[in-house]
């Protein structure tokens, strides 16, 4: 199990995302959701950043620049 977490961790961060807002979405909260699990991260160091994605939740169409926003943020706080 492991591993496939990595692997999907090593597809999404280091690439530009899907062009579909909810496929985009779906790949940052699984990269958030891995790397807790795997304890790349603490809660402490992502929380706000969780909370401003998940604001974006009920308005995905417009979501585009702020998904890539946090997604690069990701790639910051994540190292792979």
């Amino acid at each position: 199990m492991l591993k496939v977490q990595q692997t999907s961790l090593e597809r999404i961060l280091p690439n530009r995302l899907q062009q579909d807002p909810l496929e985009a979405f779906m790949d940052i909260m699984n990269v958030i959701e891995i790397a807790l699990c795997l304890n790349l991260v603490s809660s402490e160091e992502i929380f706000s950043l969780y909370l401003e994605f998940h604001s974006l939740r009920n308005n995905l169409k417009d979501a585009g620049p702020e998904l890539e926003r946090i997604h690069l943020q990701l790639r910051e706080l994540i190292e792979l």
